[in-house]
């Protein structure tokens, strides 16, 4: 998430159908396969997905969508060896996936993560989710939608992503806004590009609330809109602000976010919180919301910041180093579009951030919706 800071004016601080070519790529060897079912958890709370994952499949995702909260506790390779553990890293100070946290009634989990998670092995996985109540209480006998999702994709070192910008009520009639959201998609592609991805765009309205209030809980309209992008597509919808609040530049729905139409298929940003008091945009401005753009678009890919602004706590990427202080992290760090905040020296007069190292790109190619 990234939000404006409201203790300075001066700072800005910054989720069975058959095989489709998804994102506008022409490779029929990249694609995703799909499937949806339902399960119900036990007695203790959980459920087993099972995914039987062929021999060229690259990742995979498990979305899961009930009327409670959703989490991930594990996944089981083959084998039967648990390589993802949520016990492992609930109480680390490193972060890898938010899945294990049950904060939405739509959660995904990807896997592989990191480029050292991979590559997957053929045969059958076992995912196990979890559900709660609204107050995070464990609940048992809960019917939850599943959808997977296997990724196939000869190349990890490339690839597109489609994306649905999708207008609030009336936002796209607003003076400057479309073509200032129009030149803010440039950063964003050059940023992602770095990482051998390329980014397209398509527009459609919606009559969404442009205050985005939903962005906490979702809503069925998202679900509505979703529904008729590509599979794999990522979304973006563009209102006022988000939640009402004029601080937040911008928030994704989960990390990482899921592909399948859902009521928590979105990243948000708003418009007026870029465009400041004048609600004009300068250069500066469009410059910041691209990169707004590729941040909270690269969080529903899977990644982190690099530092936590507590500065105790960490991705779990070995080439984002591990500085444990402001002046540290703004010097080692503070060029990573992934970072928690832009550096400035006045409102929206920000330093460029616009790095992506190496694993960080790995996270974001292992995507399933990166094609």
């Amino acid at each position: 998430m990234r939000v404006v800071d409201a203790l300075s004016a001066a700072a800005l601080v910054l989720a069975g159908c058959d095989a489709l070519p998804v994102g506008g790529n022409s490779q029929p060897s990249v694609r995703l396969e799909g499937d949806s079912f339902s399960v119900t958890t036990d007695n203790n709370y959980r459920a087993q997905v099972q995914l039987d994952v062929p021999e060229d499949a690259v990742s995979f995702q498990v979305t899961g969508d009930s009327n409670q909260y959703v989490g991930f506790e594990s996944i089981q390779d083959p084998s039967g060896q648990t390589v993802l553990d949520s016990a492992d890293w609930t109480r680390s100070d490193d972060q890898i996936t938010l899945s294990f946290f049950p904060q939405r009634k739509t959660t995904a989990i990807n896997w592989p993560v990191r480029g050292q998670d991979g590559p997957l092995t053929p045969g059958l996985w076992s995912v196990t989710l979890f559900t709660t109540d609204d107050a995070y209480y464990y609940k048992a006998h809960v019917d939850v939608d599943v959808s997977t999702e296997l990724k196939f994709d000869p190349d990890l070192t490339r690839g597109h992503v489609s994306v649905q910008v999708v207008w609030a009520d009336g936002v796209d009639q607003e003076p400057g806004v479309a073509d200032a959201v129009e030149a803010a998609t440039d950063r964003w592609a050059e940023i992602w590009g770095q990482q051998g991805i390329d980014v397209s765009y398509y527009y459609v309205t919606s009559k969404l609330d442009p205050r985005l209030r939903f962005f906490d809980d979702g809503d069925p309209e998202v679900t509505r809109i979703a529904e008729k992008k590509s599979p794999g597509d990522l979304q973006l919808i563009v209102g006022d602000m988000v939640g009402n609040q004029q601080n937040t530049f911008g928030i994704a729905a989960g990390i990482p976010g899921t592909v399948e139409p859902s009521p928590s298929t979105y990243v948000v940003l708003a418009w007026t919180t870029h465009a400041g008091k004048d609600r004009k945009f300068d250069q500066d401005e469009i410059r910041l919301m691209g990169e707004t753009m590729a941040h909270e678009c690269a969080h529903y890919t899977g990644l982190f910041h690099p530092v936590e602004s507590s500065y105790d706590t960490w991705d779990a990427l070995d080439d984002t180093p591990e500085c444990k202080s402001a002046a540290a992290c703004d010097s080692q760090l503070g060029q990573n579009v992934m970072y928690p905040y832009p550096i400035c020296t006045g409102y929206s007069k920000c330093n460029p951030q616009g790095q992506l190292t190496g694993e960080q790109g790995q996270v974001m190619n292992q995507f399933v919706g990166a094609l």
